[in-house]
C-alpha cells in the first residue's frame, strides 16, 4: 500500500472553516479534530473522507478543546489503530522526525519540551 507524502484533505483552523454544533462556533477551538480528520485521511489513503468538524461532533464535546485521548475512539471507529502517550519526554523532536521519515503520521497537542511545564502528549495514528 502506498503512502501519500501529505494528506488528500488540508483543513485551516478558525474562520476558513467554521465549525457550529449545537449552535456554538468552535471554529478557532478544533485545531486537534482538524489535524485527526486529515491523519485518517492519510492513514486510509483517501478512505475515510471526513471534516474536522464531523470528527469533532463524534466525540459528544462542545465545551471548548478536545484532547488527544478523545480522538482514540474516533480513529478506532473508522479502523485506524492509534496509540498515545503522555507525560515527559514522550516526543523529542529527533522522534518525531524518525516517525516522519518512516512515513508514519502523528498528531502533536501541548508542549513537548522537556522543560517540565505544560503537558507534553503524541498521539500517532499507525499506517
Amino acid at each position: 500500500m502506498g503512502v501519500p507524502s501529505q494528506p488528500q484533505r488540508f483543513e485551516k483552523e478558525g474562520s476558513a472553516s467554521p465549525c457550529v454544533i449545537g449552535g456554538i462556533n468552535l471554529s478557532w477551538k478544533n485545531c486537534t479534530p482538524l489535524s485527526t480528520s486529515m491523519g485518517l485521511n492519510k492513514s486510509t489513503l483517501g478512505r475515510v473522507d471526513t471534516s474536522g468538524c464531523s470528527v469533532r461532533d463524534e466525540t459528544h464535546d462542545k465545551a471548548g478543546g478536545t484532547t488527544l485521548i478523545q480522538m482514540q475512539p474516533v480513529c478506532a471507529a473508522h479502523g485506524v489503530a492509534t496509540e498515545a502517550h503522555t507525560g515527559g519526554n514522550v516526543a523529542s523532536l529527533w522522534y518525531l522526525s524518525t516517525q516522519c521519515r518512516n512515513g508514519r503520521g502523528f498528531v502533536l497537542q501541548g508542549n513537548t519540551g522537556p522543560d517540565g511545564r505544560g503537558t507534553r502528549v503524541r498521539f500517532a495514528c499507525k499506517l
